[in-house]
């Protein structure tokens, strides 16, 4: 069964209910993590799933995610009760996400936005970028993300980033392929106190990504 979801402990319960020993298994597993950390629990008894849900109810843990392949089913749970204060410190509006485009050199079949090299573009364009910057710093934005698309596929994306720093740190999501001539000198403009980028690298191995992403693209990411 492939697996989708980064977990700590992979647990396979075979045969094994919750009448029938999971429990024991699924407890002496949970001894060797830490709160927050994520279990999987893998069976081709669907009937678990039920007994599973009301287990975390009962014990504070949540149930995140299931999934079901290849006759079996795979249960991820995330150890421990979720923290009642997330996002307390990040209040909704604090952060402007700008998609300044929707063309791509790649054709990663995973991208919630369709983007391609074949996509149409549709800009924001830097006149428009500069405007939402004012409006965001007197609105009380305190972070800016720029993505696309990719966004350094576009000839004005230094000043648009420069745009959106000087109202609020600006974290700019790329694939960093292209990193070259006039792209790497804006690059190297950039205020590295007020820009951080955000570099998609979706496998330490070239197998898993390059299977998304396109052949030669982990390498061209490195």
């Amino acid at each position: 069964m492939r697996t989708t979801t980064n977990v700590k402990v992979e647990l396979d319960a075979g045969s094994k209910t919750f009448a029938s020993g999971l429990l024991p298994d699924l407890i002496a597993a949970l001894r060797h993590i830490r709160k927050g950390d994520l279990v999987a629990v893998t069976s081709g008894d669907p009937g678990i799933g039920p007994e599973l849900e009301t287990w975390c109810r009962f014990t504070r843990n949540t149930l995140v995610d299931t999934r079901n392949e290849e006759g079996l089913t795979r249960w991820v749970l995330r150890y421990g009760e979720a923290p009642e204060n997330v996002g307390e410190d990040r209040p909704v509006g604090s952060r402007l996400w700008l998609y300044t485009n929707f063309d791509c050199n790649l054709s990663c079949d995973y991208c919630c936005v369709r983007s391609s090299p074949k996509a149409p573009r549709r800009p924001l364009g830097i006149e428009r970028v500069r405007r939402i910057a004012i409006e965001a710093a007197e609105l009380g934005v305190n972070e800016i993300f720029v993505t696309g698309g990719e966004p350094f596929m576009l000839a004005d994306i230094g000043e648009i980033i420069t745009a959106c720093a000087a109202a609020a740190p600006t974290t700019v999501l790329t694939n960093g392929m292209l990193f070259a001539g006039s792209r790497l000198a804006t690059l190297r403009s950039l205020s590295p106190e007020r820009v951080t980028f955000q570099i998609s690298l979706d496998s330490p191995t070239p197998e898993l990504l390059e299977s998304h992403r396109g052949m030669g693209t982990w390498a061209r990411t490195w």
